[in-house]
């Protein structure tokens, strides 16, 4: 793994050197600095690695308590209705109120509904906490993805407005990988450190020691996930603008941008 560590930060580095020196760069060093820029796309990668790690990890989970791969699968069905029917109204607050409140507030709503899952430990458990747990996620979720995306695109003039998108859209799928490579690696050395034979605690055939192992495991991916959404949740109280949201540089309002969670 070292050596394509290496590589990729060469990569990266060379990238900011050349964006620097292009005379046409892809991403404008001056759309950087642009005020209220940097603190939304900071609020994306964080809050974007929180549900990159959990969308990957509670289908897993699921699978090793005994639900089969089609039924953990649908777990996040509840969240996919609530984009549909609450993201436009999330996004017209943001609209007349600015951003702050609803990211803030579906951050920590994501980061509670997350906790809850600490008291997932067998199939019954999951459908009751489990349940609740994705309800309030539904909520949470919708409350977070227009009004970010609209945040991120504000800032930039009209003439940048694909670039600022491009740029939101990839720092959230980075925020993603990272949070999923990160956590991963922690997993797996915290089931061996817990009596596991080997780095992958989710085998759905374990039992004794090895099962208690992968139950504390997730129970630490979920700390680790909470954390991230309630550190999106006090960026975004911190940085973000409070008051009426100017027009989108594509003149969208943000009640129609629904930015994707990761897949």
């Amino acid at each position: 793994m070292a050596p394509f560590l290496v590589v990729g930060i060469a990569a990266s580095i060379g990238l900011i050197v050349w964006t620097l020196r292009a005379g046409a760069p892809v991403i404008p060093p001056s759309l950087l600095r642009m005020p209220g820029l940097a603190a939304a796309n900071l609020v994306t990668l964080v809050m974007y690695a929180a549900l990159g790690a959990h969308l990957l990890f509670l289908p897993v989970y699921l699978q090793f308590l005994g639900f089969s791969p089609t039924l953990a699968g649908l777990v996040f069905a509840p969240p996919s209705l609530g984009l549909i029917l609450l993201a436009p109204r999330f996004g017209r607050y943001a609209d007349r109120n600015g951003p702050r409140v609803p990211i803030a507030v579906g951050a920590a709503v994501i980061g509670i509904a997350v906790l809850l899952l600490l008291q997932v430990s067998s199939r019954p458990d999951a459908w009751t906490w489990g349940v609740a747990s994705i309800c309030l996620f539904a909520i949470g979720l919708p409350a977070v993805v227009a009004p970010v995306t609209a945040a991120a695109l504000a800032p930039a003039p009209e003439e940048l407005a694909g670039v600022a998108a491009g740029l939101n859209q990839t720092i959230a799928r980075v925020g993603g990988i990272l949070s999923v490579a990160a956590i991963g690696a922690l997993a797996g050395w915290l089931f061996v450190n817990r009596g596991g034979s080997d780095d992958t605690p989710f085998d759905p055939s374990a039992s004794g020691v090895e099962r208690a192992a992968g139950v504390d495991t997730f129970h630490a991916i979920v700390l680790c996930v909470a954390g991230l959404a309630f550190l999106a949740s006090l960026l975004a109280a911190t940085f973000l603008r409070g008051q009426r949201q100017s027009k989108t540089p594509s003149s969208v309002s943000s009640a129609t941008l629904r930015s994707s969670p990761p897949a």
